[in-house]
């Protein structure tokens, strides 16, 4: 995560009273959920860099204010207007992303750990519950139905909740960087009773990603998302989220020891060595 000083810089970006930041879209400023745990993400690493008790302080106030986003069900939606170019549907206001809810999950691990206060327990287990819900029902939850109907049993969180399905990379594996930072308060702190499920939905996340990592290889890059394996577009390809996607594999093989997130981390730098 970048410095907080980045967003103090940033002309898109304005901080308000409390020093939390509202991102410029065509209709204002807003808290985005995802930008705002980015934020959060800074302020952390910058504490863990100096064990300054004010930037800690600043985190705690920077979860509590994420609790005040989510709403009743634990879901985190967004105040704005987005345009999907896969589908072509513009979302309404209120939509939700697995990506907000799996970043709150690794906030509210990390707040835990700290202040050892139930809340964030408490509001950490409706976000999870609403994340596993079914898109259907109106949570992220989806499956690999759409790239194969026999993959209709394995599962997938989707940034962008469309029919048929994106299968954004970057966003799923978020996701369930927070479903584990969830699943080790289980063996962290027995006595919570997270349960099983945590653990569950990141291994089964896991398993989907083994399956279809291939896909997002396409000419000497990784793909954004699957749209041109489900809406037969010409792939969407991002410089600086390809440098994402190797570091969150970096990251997944360190965590998994599963070797084919280190071969295509391998491969992925190969792509850019000559580059960078």
């Amino acid at each position: 995560m970048r410095d907080i000083k980045a967003y103090e810089n940033n002309k898109n970006v304005k901080m308000d009273e409390n020093g939390f930041p509202m991102i410029l879209y065509e209709d204002g400023y807003f808290y985005n959920p995802v930008s705002f745990c980015h934020f959060t993400f800074s302020v952390y690493a910058d504490y863990l860099k100096t064990e300054d008790e004010d930037l800690k302080n600043y985190f705690l106030r920077c979860a509590d204010f994420l609790i005040t986003l989510q709403d009743k069900e634990g879901a985190f939606r967004y105040p704005f207007e987005w345009y999907n170019y896969n589908s072509g549907e513009t979302y309404p206001k209120d939509w939700v992303s697995s990506m907000a809810q799996g970043h709150a999950l690794s906030v509210y691990t990390r707040a835990y750990h700290l202040t050892k206060d139930k809340k964030y327990i408490e509001n950490g287990n409706k976000v999870f519950n609403f994340m596993i819900k079914h898109k259907d029902e109106g949570g992220t939850l989806t499956t690999l139905e759409y790239i194969d109907p026999k993959y209709k049993d394995h599962i997938f969180f989707e940034e962008y909740v469309s029919t048929p399905d994106s299968y954004t990379l970057n966003g799923f594996i978020f996701s369930i960087f927070g479903l584990y930072d969830w699943a080790t308060l289980n063996e962290d702190y027995p006595k919570l009773k997270i349960g099983g499920l945590p653990a569950y939905y990141f291994e089964e996340g896991v398993e989907s990603l083994k399956l279809i990592l291939p896909l997002y290889d396409i000419d000497g890059m990784s793909t954004y998302d699957l749209g041109h394996v489900v809406y037969g577009n010409d792939g969407h390809v991002i410089a600086s989220y390809h440098s994402i996607h190797i570091i969150q594999l970096s990251n997944l093989y360190s965590v998994t020891g599963e070797k084919i997130f280190h071969d295509y981390q391998r491969l992925w730098t190969s792509y850019v060595e000559d580059i960078i």
